[in-house]
């Protein structure tokens, strides 16, 4: 019962981020970090299903521009999957491995893609099969548009857009990776970019996510 009452207290802390409502998400995330750091001081291990609570909470912490906490967030996890003895798989699915993919996007935000640049190295290195995680293409694509490498993004940030797109074409995150796909292609000296770029801001200004309207900041012209 408390498993089951935990999991939905997890799934809040991420309805909340995705809604952008992020200090509410940090808020509803304090007693349930708290309870699994006294579960963890007790028994060394992460209690089963915490993926979810850890990465959504730095998500909200970066939405709101707190990288250094975010960061903090996500080594803290990450030291704990392994201490906790994850299988292979699950330690690439939901601990280390998802981990890293969030910590390469605080990284890009943050201005530092050279330490993105190897936390998406060390993810590849647990496996090169990228399939069921499309944020690693995001965090990718923009990497290489960050490290110089455009030309290199536009195909994998246009098959994110694509993705994305897919199932919300109106949404803010879609019009945040079209942002990034214009972004690649105008750094590439394809002069439409820019037109994708400033088609993306509108959007981008009216979501409810801060970090989506800093995006729309750097998208208006002038």
């Amino acid at each position: 019962r408390e498993r089951l009452t935990l999991r939905a207290r997890y799934g809040r802390v991420c309805l909340l981020a995705g809604q952008g409502r992020a200090e509410a998400a940090e808020e509803a995330a304090a007693p349930l970090i708290a309870h699994s750091d006294a579960v963890y001081a007790k028994v060394g291990r992460l209690t089963p299903r915490q993926a979810e609570l850890w990465l959504c909470l730095a998500n909200a912490q970066r939405q709101q521009g707190h990288y250094e906490r975010a960061l903090r967030t996500l080594q803290t996890y990450i030291d704990r999957t392994r201490t906790t003895g994850l299988s292979p798989n699950v330690m690439r699915d939901l601990g280390e491995g998802a981990a890293l993919i969030e910590r390469a996007l605080v990284e890009l935000d943050a201005g530092q893609p050279a330490a993105a640049q190897a936390s998406l190295e060390a993810r590849r290195a647990m496996s090169s099969d990228m399939d069921g995680y499309p944020s690693y293409a995001l965090a990718y694509g923009r990497m290489l548009v960050a490290t110089g490498r455009a030309g290199e993004a536009i195909e994998p940030l246009r098959r994110f857009h694509e993705q994305v797109a897919s199932l919300k074409p109106d949404s803010p995150y879609a019009a945040e990776a079209l942002y990034w796909l214009g972004q690649a292609r105008a750094a590439a000296g394809d002069p439409r970019g820019r037109d994708l770029v400033a088609k993306a801001g509108a959007t981008l200004a009216a979501s409810p996510v801060a970090s989506h309207r800093r995006l729309a900041e750097r998208a208006a012209p002038g």
